[in-house]
């Protein structure tokens, strides 16, 4: 791990532990959330594990290139939202500074759509 904690948008390859149900599990990259302040306070970071497949509308796709990420397409699951202990066990290595601002937009549309009470508008499913 790094000698200091995950910062938001960051790009971390994770250690998720073993799943219940559909949970993802094992080692994945993971975009970081939560802003900077909570790791410092908490000792803990709130991210969403990316994936090589979409699965489902709150799924966010992007080129994985661009944060050094060898799968291409990769997807940023925002249903799949994890908060994790910041320890080497569960952060093994930061793999990039961030993701482009245009991804990062799209990953707050999906967050918002999907934490939404549904009775606002009657449809809970992102137009990302």
């Amino acid at each position: 791990m790094s000698d200091r904690p995950p910062r938001q948008w960051e790009v971390w390859k994770v250690w998720l532990g073993e799943p219940v149900g559909h949970e993802q599990k094992g080692e994945h990259y993971a975009v970081v959330l939560s802003c900077s302040r909570v790791p410092d306070e908490l000792g803990l970071a709130t991210v969403a594990p990316i994936t090589s497949g979409e699965h489902g509308p709150w799924t966010v796709k992007f080129d994985g290139h661009q944060a050094r990420i060898p799968l291409t397409p990769s997807y940023v699951e925002c249903h799949q939202v994890r908060t994790l202990s910041i320890s080497p066990e569960r952060f093994l290595w930061r793999v990039s500074k961030g993701i482009d601002e245009s991804v990062r937009g799209k990953i707050r549309v999906a967050l918002g759509s999907l934490f939404r009470d549904a009775s606002e508008d009657g449809d809970s499913t992102p137009d990302v």
